[in-house]
């Protein structure tokens, strides 16, 4: 036997030839021990990440910056749009996403790690999780780049495993784990930017291939794409697919979307949805990350807006502040609650996920609701919307852009939204206000009657009635008597109200702004211009006298409001009641004689649901 496997001593000493049995049993071990702990791990963890969603294949750009070999396990994501026939053709509205799976880097560990914080502590280390989820730059979502590394310097934080504050682990603690990282999913995907595709819309009669209408598109900066077909076919089926990989696509039914009747444009979140936007952020987290999908549902409103799509033949469009990133858990809530189907028109998310949810929705929702309404110029519309964001202003400045195309306007009064003392104080008033404002809008049946004015002989333009009026004036002028005064009418008399003295005037506010003008420039910024630039000053600024019809202390019922007896006094107790009731007394303004119904309700307000299903009903016939 060869003598070149000679081991080396212990102390050493050159190598001494040894015949011995046991050498041999001796490298043998040696090479199961280096199988197992070098090959097997290797092996191991190879097999793992073919099988898991995190493993991918590199992803490749060419020169021109288009992608060129697509990573693993790339998908599509169809979001539900309509498709509306114009003429003798179809335009076909086709909108989606493109993203791979995310990998287990630091950073998304991390953002895990802060959702954990936030859901299960209690104490400073759960508000300290939502700031850095609201503000750190580096949380922002993946987008698919060529060798691509988690050598990031994100560190995770190990507070979770070691804060007092965290609650106990429950039996269905693995379950909870399980629930936010399936809700996280589409934050901590990967965006698939640049990469060429093209879509097929089918055909509902038998048609050659080379007669489907294709188009091709570009994914952009964020993976998604979209496209208006026009096709002089009736449309069944839409295809998406990769032009790397034929293999890479997605089906979608066609929804044909009718351009009369009554449409319904509706928020989600808080509308029929409870989120609780205007809560505090860990307690929203919590609700979205963990929370059963039975505790978000606003039965009185899902049950409206089923007999709205059942009576009226309704056609549904949700337009929303929320992220896309959060489309597969509203979708498995409007299944599990029955919701009626229609279009979905979300919020692009490019930073982080507090940020998203937190962002002002008024400037976002604007295009989607032109849009909308310019497909649709026939459609009369139902906006329904809730008291927690700025649906009432975006839905106000609608029906002034598109006159008689928004029929109503209808608030859901949220919890801690309208006041900063009590809300049910405010939401009299408000209802209150608008009792009165309806009591003086023209009815329909009049209205409809001033626009025929063949059937009216307002005014006689004869010869023979110039004659007769020169002569009764002729005929008069001669003995004219002094004018009587007129009496004034009953409804501008005052009331014998015993009232306390005025308060003196507060000059000292006069050249300063107040909180509540300062809040309507920031919302004048936010909504642009149009909706807040013709306002009238508010009362603390005015330098018209207390009987001009314009003062807002003439058209709300400062007295019933906790007792005030001013707008002044109402300003410094509750500076949202304030708001609220300027922001209503002046939509009321802009939009008098428009024919547009206004309502707040509750969920417990059963009267409204009723009145509201009648009073559209009444006006379709």
């Amino acid at each position: 036997m060869s003598e070149e496997f000679a081991r080396p001593t212990s102390s050493g000493s050159p190598s001494q030839t040894s015949t011995h049995p046991t050498s041999r049993r001796q490298r043998l071990m040696g090479f199961a021990r280096a199988t197992r702990d070098t090959y097997l791990p290797r092996i191991t963890n190879s097999v793992s990440s073919m099988t898991s969603n995190i493993g991918s294949k590199s992803i490749e750009y060419d020169e021109f910056g288009m992608l060129a070999a697509l990573p693993q396990n790339t998908q599509f994501t169809l979001y539900p749009s309509y498709t509306r026939k114009v003429g003798n053709k179809y335009v076909v509205n086709v909108r989606g996403w493109m993203w791979c799976p995310g990998t287990m880097s630091r950073k998304n560990r991390l953002v895990i790690s802060l959702a954990k914080q936030v859901t299960r502590s209690n104490d400073d280390t759960a508000q300290v999780a939502v700031d850095r989820l609201e503000h750190d730059p580096k949380l922002s979502q993946d987008v698919a780049v060529p060798d691509q590394n988690d050598s990031d310097s994100i560190s995770i934080s190990t507070s979770t495993s070691g804060s007092s504050s965290a609650s106990a682990a429950s039996p269905n603690s693995k379950d909870m784990d399980v629930r936010l990282r399936g809700r996280l999913s589409s934050f901590l995907a990967r965006s698939i930017p640049n990469a060429g595709l093209a879509i097929v819309v089918g055909a509902v009669s038998p048609l050659k291939d080379g007669d489907l209408r294709s188009v091709s598109v570009v994914t952009d900066p964020n993976g998604h794409f979209k496209a208006d077909i026009e096709i002089p076919y009736e449309p069944s089926v839409i295809q998406v697919k990769s032009k790397l990989d034929e293999t890479v696509c997605a089906f979608q039914e066609v929804s044909i979307v009718e351009t009369e009747g009554y449409g319904v444009i509706s928020d989600i979140d808080d509308t029929v949805k409870l989120t609780g936007v205007v809560g505090e952020k860990r307690e929203l987290m919590r609700r979205l990350l963990l929370g059963d999908i039975d505790s978000w549902e606003l039965k009185p409103v899902v049950s409206w807006f089923n007999q709205l799509s059942n009576r009226l033949k309704a056609t549904f469009h949700y337009v929303s502040n929320s992220p896309w990133q959060l489309y597969s858990t509203i979708q498995e809530y409007f299944h599990h609650v029955g919701l009626p189907s229609g279009s979905f028109h979300l919020k692009q998310y490019t930073g982080n996920i507090m940020s998203s949810l937190m962002e002002p929705s008024s400037s976002k929702k604007r295009s989607s609701l032109s849009r909308i309404l310019e497909d649709f110029p026939k459609k009369q519309f139902i906006c329904v919307g809730d008291s927690g964001e700025h649906d009432f202003e975006a839905y106000v400045d609608l029906a002034k852009s598109y006159p008689g195309q928004v029929r109503a306007i209808y608030i859901r009064a949220v919890d801690d939204s309208l006041s900063d003392v009590d809300d049910n104080n405010i939401l009299t008033e408000i209802h209150r206000s608008l009792k009165v404002w309806k009591s003086k809008q023209p009815s329909n049946h009049v209205a409809s009657q001033i626009g025929k004015t063949n059937d009216f002989n307002l005014i006689d333009l004869s010869d023979s009635s110039m004659k007769t009026a020169e002569k009764d004036k002729e005929e008069t002028s001669s003995h004219r008597l002094r004018p009587m005064i007129p009496k004034k009418p009953a409804s501008l008399k005052g009331r014998a109200i015993h009232k306390a003295p005025p308060l003196p005037e507060r000059r000292y506010l006069r050249p300063s702004q107040t909180d509540t003008e300062l809040i309507h420039k920031n919302i004048a910024t936010r909504h642009g211009q149009g909706l807040y630039s013709d306002r009238a000053p508010s009362p603390a600024s005015s330098n018209e006298s207390d009987s001009d019809s314009d003062h807002l202390s003439d058209r709300i019922d400062v007295m019933s409001i906790h007792g005030n007896r001013s707008f002044y006094e109402l300003e410094d107790y509750d500076k949202k009641g304030a708001l609220w009731l300027q922001r209503l007394t002046i939509a009321l303004k802009e939009l008098d004689g428009k024919g547009v119904d206004i309502a707040f309700f509750n969920d417990n307000d059963e009267e409204f649901f009723l009145e509201s299903l009648q009073s559209i009903e009444k006006h379709s016939r």
